[in-house]
């Protein structure tokens, strides 16, 4: 565990929260990344799925005026495909996509030349990918993403070499190098989820502490929300980490995650 991190079980962070939200005027918000926090990681991006009692709690939070923002550096799309509830907000693509009106009027515009660098770097990953079987190339609407789950253990050491080695010759600018969980991926330099953070806390008029306004994730990528969410709201860590997190609660799984959202609607309904 990292140091200054609180572990808690899902019910107890629920409680913690749910105390916040009765106050007059609580943000009542929360802010939520979707692969390896509402679902499983799982082999490849397109089996990975969101357990149905979590996605009931959503909805039933969202009916209770709960406001959900999924952050995913997924695509928009595929987000509103993962969680298909009506009332929540999506920004995809790290905050590059999306927003509360849904059509990206709160995301900031790719910079000149962005489009056609990823496209051409695209096309390059393809051809190389071609030797490592398991590899898959993700083009995003905002970024480029190299995927190895399902490399063999014996070609992955080579696969990753292989990779680094292309990556550092061709030229990068404007475009920031990220590792997750089994994946590499470019995005464009300095837009992050930290971005939807400062829009929602804009949108919201909040000054002070305020821990109805919960920001939870599991990535590296989620850091920038972490950091985002600082002296404002609260930060959560989903699973074991050995590098250092701005979080200040963890839960350990999506499991808890989704029992966190449980106990949320659960304190909602015995208050009403």
């Amino acid at each position: 565990m990292t140091r200054g991190v609180t572990s808690i079980s899902g019910a107890e962070l629920a409680r913690e929260v749910s105390v916040a939200a009765e106050r007059p005027g609580a943000a009542r918000t929360l802010l939520l990344d979707v692969d390896g926090t509402l679902a499983p990681i799982a082999p490849t991006p397109e089996q990975a799925a969101v357990p149905a009692a979590t996605l009931r709690s959503i909805e039933c939070l969202a009916e209770a005026g709960w406001k959900v923002v999924l952050v995913s550096g997924r695509p928009v799309v595929e987000i509103r495909t993962m969680v298909p509830v009506e009332r929540v907000v999506a920004f995809g693509s790290h905050g590059l996509e999306g927003g509360f009106d849904g059509m990206g009027s709160d995301a900031p515009d790719l910079p000149a030349g962005i489009v056609g660098r990823l496209d051409a770097l695209e096309a390059e990953a393809a051809v190389m990918a071609r030797d490592f079987p398991g590899v898959r190339v993700e083009r995003k609407p905002a970024g480029l993403a190299f995927h190895d789950r399902l490399v063999p253990e014996e070609s992955l050491r080579r696969w990753r070499k292989r990779l680094v080695g292309w990556l550092d010759e061709n030229s990068l600018e404007g475009l920031a190098r990220l590792e997750g969980k089994r994946v590499l991926e470019l995005r464009p330099l300095g837009f992050d989820k930290g971005h939807v953070v400062r829009v929602v806390v804009q949108k919201l008029g909040l000054s002070g502490q305020d821990h109805s306004l919960v920001a939870v994730g599991d990535d590296v990528t989620d850091e920038d929300m972490f950091d985002a969410i600082r002296g404002v709201g609260l930060a959560v860590r989903v699973g074991e980490t050995e590098r250092p997190t701005a979080a200040t609660r963890q839960v350990q799984s999506t499991t808890e995650v989704g029992n966190f959202l449980g106990a949320l609607v659960q304190a909602g309904d015995r208050r009403a």
